[in-house]
């Protein structure tokens, strides 16, 4: 039988998507629900994994950090700066990539440091990662 593979879509609200072009502007489209997660288990999971508590706008890249290009950097600290009380969660690990992120992401015009949140076993623990997933309000890749 033929398999069929579908994911989410979200549509970013007017204030966080000043930072992308408008010729992917789709009208016809409209907000679609996130995901079937209760609030009351996404405010458990973003709990236990350190995050900002609902309804704050939590971004989310899961991959590997050395993958991170500086466009894409530039990118994600530009959408940060353009969307206030957002926070980006990144994996902390190997050692030593947090310390580079944080050099490449100041070059880049970071301005607050500590909205970029830090987590080693998003990178480590598949189950914590998936967990992470649900509890992020957009991957990032």
């Amino acid at each position: 039988p033929a398999m069929t593979y579908t994911e989410g879509l979200t549509i970013l609200p007017s204030h966080l998507s000043l930072a992308f072009s408008n010729r992917h502007h789709h009208p016809e489209l409209h907000l679609l629900p996130q995901r079937s997660l209760p609030p009351s288990a996404r405010a458990m999971l973003r709990e236990g994994l350190g995050l900002p508590a609902l309804p704050v706008f939590v971004f989310a890249y899961l991959g590997r950090l050395h993958a991170i290009d500086t466009r894409a950097l530039k990118a994600w600290i530009t959408i940060l700066d353009k969307s206030p009380e957002t926070f980006l969660l990144l994996p902390d690990h190997p050692p030593g990539a947090r310390e580079n992120i944080l050099k490449r992401a100041k070059r880049a015009g970071l301005a607050s440091p500590e909205r970029l949140l830090w987590n080693t076993e998003v990178a480590l623990n598949a189950t914590v990662r998936v967990d992470a997933m649900a509890a992020a309000d957009l991957i990032l890749d």
